[in-house]
């Protein structure tokens, strides 16, 4: 009598689920308690201005942001800055809102010279001194360069460090779909109170099923940012440099930024930056953008010496990241380019960037995916302590040649 058909596929269907389970445990055990780490770190970053706005108190008492008096309140910024800085040669401005109630502001007086920052009250024009911290950029940095915001060396190696914990934590998500028989049994089972490895083991179970789209997306789209970094080398076909890989090419095309100027540069040293029509360029964006907000503004000279004014669209109002730039002429505010990135790739890059840093959640599924980022962080641990509380077991286990107590 020949076997029945499934008797003779269970063995290997077995098999590759062993495999499976086999990679599942060692994916997990070798960066594990780093990827916790980089997990937390991530979930605590959704609330990176809100940490630094607590952790400074003396900016607790700014007057909230109002959309209508952006202009006014850029003019005021940028009064200080002239007054304070009269030989800037570029700067970027980041607008209040309701995260980030001060002025930021960057600048520096040529390109060999490092940015000086400064923030200033939105309503007064004075120059703040709040003290000096981290705050939530310790968290944000810590989690894809495993440093902190005041800490610039190791940062390519940190990437790096965090690239291959995000890849084994997809092959461990993945092939933990695979092990698992019973994923949706097990998104309702909890026993907490068998103790030991069964208590470990629902909590694991419960803790990744429980939000496993989740932890697919942050994954893939964690990897998918540093892309370049990665797997340079289709970058490195597509768009060959003098000395290497054009890759301010690569990215100035994916975000739509206007193509290079072909002029010759200026000669001699950079000249501080003149009065802007930032006004008049702010309402022309508005008005292009049907009410959008504007988040950021940057002055700099192109090539030719000729001064530009970048006005960036806030990056809370869609879900895709990248977010709408316009290009003005600072002199007369004329309308000169567009950022519209367009393609499906570029597009898919985008939404998935912003899936990853969730900017445009309002409060209510920030707190949410907060949630979900401790669920993740709660599934990493569980797992690694599971496989303790299983290797202490078999060391407590009886073996063959091992005396037995009477």
């Amino acid at each position: 009598m020949s076997p029945p058909a499934d008797a003779s596929r269970a063995p290997a269907r077995e098999g590759f689920r062993q495999a499976m389970a086999w990679l599942h445990t060692w994916a997990g055990l070798l960066l594990g308690w780093l990827l916790f780490a980089i997990f937390v770190t991530g979930t605590l970053s959704y609330f990176k201005p809100e940490f630094n706005h607590w952790m400074r108190p003396e900016l607790q008492a700014l007057p909230p942001a109002r959309a209508d008096d952006a202009a006014a309140v850029a003019e005021r910024a940028l009064a200080t800055l002239r007054q304070h800085a009269p030989q800037a040669t570029q700067w970027i401005m980041r607008l209040p809102d309701e995260r980030q109630p001060g002025v930021s502001l960057l600048w520096h007086a040529g390109p060999r010279e490092r940015f000086q920052t400064l923030l200033v009250h939105p309503a007064t024009g004075d120059i703040l001194t709040p003290r000096a911290t981290a705050g939530g950029d310790f968290f944000y940095r810590f989690h894809f360069e495993l440093r902190t915001a005041h800490q610039g060396r190791w940062v390519l190696q940190g990437r790096w460090i965090v690239g291959v914990a995000t890849l084994l934590m997809f092959v461990a998500l993945l092939t933990g779909v695979v092990t698992h028989r019973r994923i949706f049994k097990d998104f309702f089972t909890f026993r907490p109170a068998k103790g030991g490895q069964r208590a470990w083991l629902d909590a694991h179970n419960v803790s990744g099923v429980l939000a496993l789209p989740f932890y697919l997306v942050i994954t893939f789209s964690g990897l998918m940012i540093f892309h370049s970094l990665y797997l340079p080398a289709g970058i490195a076909a597509v768009y060959p440099g003098a000395r290497g890989t054009d890759t301010a090419s690569y990215f100035a095309e994916l975000q739509g930024d206007a193509p290079r100027s072909a002029g010759s540069a200026r000669a001699g040293p950079p000249a501080p930056l003149p009065p802007l029509a930032v006004a008049a360029a702010m309402q022309q964006a508005q008005a292009h953008w049907q009410g959008g907000r504007v988040q950021r503004l940057r002055a700099q000279r192109d090539p030719g010496g000729d001064v530009r004014l970048e006005v960036t669209r806030h990056d809370g109002d869609r879900l895709q990241y990248g977010p709408e730039r316009l290009w003005f002429d600072g002199a007369s505010g004329q309308l000169l380019h567009e950022a519209a990135p367009a393609g499906a790739a570029r597009q898919t890059y985008g939404v998935l960037y912003g899936l990853h840093l969730a900017r445009f959640a309002g409060p209510g599924l920030r707190w949410a995916l907060f949630g979900f980022g401790v669920l993740g962080s709660l599934m990493i641990a569980t797992g690694l302590v599971l496989w303790t509380v299983k290797r202490q077991a078999q060391a407590r286990r009886p073996h063959a040649g091992q005396p037995q107590r009477l």
